[in-house]
């Protein structure tokens, strides 16, 4: 009558609720999206045909799932009540490349010890004919002696033993040579699996959802973020001659390691920081007081712009945890048999048994104090440090872009160590052609193009690789170029085409309190080719720093370039830009030049030198 009772409380207090047995699914990735060192994994979850709660365990997360990332998107017709995270031991890796890994590893081992006990019943058999040598020898000696002995016998006893010793010694080579070639193979795979299993366990990571669903409901999405996966940019630019376009290939180079495939997912690239925050961290007062006077170098013996660089790093790390909220706390979860990580789910909180989870609120406020106590830190070397540029750099952070590139069609990505390349769009841009020579650095004279990026795509830096007229021409790289924007390829050398510098003389002289030195220059450019050649020749005069130099280009033979973008940019940094036009077979005498003068003048009590 008590249990009764006891049965009649229980059921008033937890109401009509009836759980059933839990629905086991792998559900099916569908969609991923790539940031700089993670991966936004979404898994498309089918519901059983049935309306109230549901209780789904959707297994084999991967390896490199961050357990605090996890949430479930509810719908109208579904409530999601929480979201449970959780790991146990398994007899095995639960990876299916993994498991036939193991398979291969035993079968091979198998292979291994059958070759090496043959090898070893060999080494017997060998023992057993030197024995029986041992014995024939002395025997055939004593009968000899006595003038019994049998010919016939001894001679077919030599033959076997040296015919057995001759099949065992080819015998046993082969076996050793194929126990080098299994214990090779088994190398081999092992390390296959130890790149594969790097850091991992033989652990089963599964998410349990508890959700009520109204009887229509057909599906859910668990989303994930998952580390060891990141991408960078990387371009083809292709070229023909005569054609004032070029075709740029943009790619990209994915990195992942979460130790999952993505099969067959719709795929997005971002240059975006993942967060699972959706509130702004709280900022605490400020407090001073005065001490006595200190030297703000005294942090770890390091000069103010070290200090200021260590700073910065520990702002940046701050900033991460800020935002991924990746830690997590582990209870001991003894009815479920394994232990557990609790992330609060997309419609109802982590609530379990009348018990608020509240590890991710503890991680948040740990993240929290420590970004309020790196700001303070920075907030006092500016009050402190005497640096002005050390000052000045303490709050510029890195210039970041925020970019997503849809990829048009779905993709499948293993998960493995080395880099794999998908492509984002083929984009053609209009390009101006041009030769440019610049003697002071090098007598070759490159093609070079200036590339608008008149598509509706940002482009990130990036390596690239040029061809013209399908030929490769070299490497170089693309800056980040906006919509409307502009960037320079290279297109390798003209071998046609050769530049030279010479300083023609150099005279000084005193003009008062000051010398003025005068330097001639003669800049030529070879074209051996049977075409007319339009060259950029570039060179430079020195940009004093400060007023105790005053540098002045006097006269020149052809007058300075007229370009726009080079008279606001680089005209001010005291570069100098020709703009000629070099005819077929200008070689020697016949090759074009231009002659310029330059003179420096400054205090005759100081000497010319390089800026600190």
């Amino acid at each position: 009558m008590r249990t009764l009772i006891s049965m009649a409380v229980l059921s008033a207090i937890t109401g009509s609720v009836v759980f059933a047995e839990p629905v086991i699914t792998k559900g099916k990735l569908d969609a991923v999206t790539v940031y700089r060192g993670q991966a936004m994994v979404t898994r498309v979850v089918d519901l059983p045909k049935q309306a109230g709660l549901v209780e789904l365990v959707i297994t084999d997360l991967p390896q490199r799932v961050v357990p605090g990332s996890l949430f479930a998107e509810g719908t109208a017709t579904i409530q999601v009540r929480s979201v449970l995270y959780r790991t146990r031991a398994v007899a095995q890796d639960v990876r299916e490349e993994v498991r036939k890994l193991d398979d291969q590893i035993k079968a091979a081992q198998t292979e291994t010890e059958g070759v090496r006990r043959s090898i070893e019943v060999m080494g017997k058999n060998a023992e057993y004919l030197a024995k029986l040598e041992q014995f024939v020898a002395p025997t055939a000696q004593t009968e000899l002696t006595r003038g019994v002995l049998n010919a016939e016998t001894l001679e077919k006893l030599t033959t076997l033993i040296f015919t057995r010793r001759e099949q065992l010694a080819i015998q046993k080579f082969d076996a050793e040579t194929m126990l080098a070639s299994m214990n090779e193979k088994l190398e081999l795979l092992q390390r296959q699996r130890a790149e594969i299993t790097r850091g991992a366990s033989d652990t089963a990571r599964e998410a349990v959802v508890l959700l009520d669903a109204q009887a229509e409901a057909k599906s859910i999405k668990l989303n994930y973020l998952v580390d060891a996966a990141t991408w960078t940019p990387s371009y083809t630019i292709n070229a023909s001659s005569g054609k004032p376009t070029v075709s740029v290939l943009y790619q990209a180079a994915i990195a992942q390691m979460s130790g999952e495939e993505w099969n067959d997912v719709t795929m997005t690239l971002s240059t975006a920081t993942p967060s699972v925050i959706s509130r702004a961290p709280k900022l605490e007062p400020l407090l001073l007081a005065l001490s006595r006077d200190q030297q703000p170098q005294a942090q770890g013996g390091k000069d103010e712009s070290g200090y200021v660089q260590q700073l910065k790093e520990k702002r940046q790390i701050t900033l991460r945890n800020l935002n991924s909220n990746n830690g997590s706390v582990q209870v001991d979860g003894a009815n479920q048999g394994g232990q557990f990580n609790f992330s609060g789910g997309g419609g109802g909180g982590a609530a379990v048994g009348g018990v608020i989870m509240n590890a991710q609120s503890s991680n948040n406020y740990e993240n929290v104090k420590a970004s309020n106590a790196v700001a303070q830190e920075m907030q006092m070397a500016e009050y402190k440090l005497r640096d002005k540029a050390a000052v000045k750099s303490l709050n510029k952070g890195e210039e970041t872009i925020t970019v997503t590139y849809q990829l048009p069609s779905r993709t499948t990505l293993q998960s493995r160590a080395d880099q794999q390349l998908v492509s984002i769009s083929s984009i053609p841009m209009k390009a101006g052609f041009y030769k440019l020579a610049v003697p002071v650095l090098t007598p070759y004279v490159y093609d070079e193009a200036s590339v608008t990026n008149d598509s509706k795509t940002v482009l990130l830096s990036g390596p690239s690789v040029s061809y013209m007229n399908g030929q490769f021409v070299g490497h170089g790289d693309i800056p980040t170029t906006f919509v409307g924007g502009t960037f320079t390829a290279g297109f390798g050398i003209d071998a046609s085409l050769r530049a030279t510098r010479e300083l023609v003389e150099r005279t000084e002289l005193t003009q008062g309190g000051n010398n003025v030195i005068t330097f001639d220059y003669r800049l030529s450019v070879e074209n051996f080719g049977d075409k007319p050649a339009d060259i950029r020749l570039l060179d430079r005069m020195p940009k004093p720093d400060g007023n105790q130099l005053k540098p002045t280009l006097v006269s020149s033979s052809t007058a300075l370039s007229g370009d726009g973008e080079y008279e606001r940019v680089q005209k001010k940094q005291g570069l100098l830009r020709f703009d000629l036009t070099v005819p077929p077979q200008a070689v020697n005498a016949s090759a074009k030049t231009v002659d310029y003068r330059l003179t420096i003048e400054h205090d005759r009590q100081m000497t010319i030198s390089e800026a600190q």
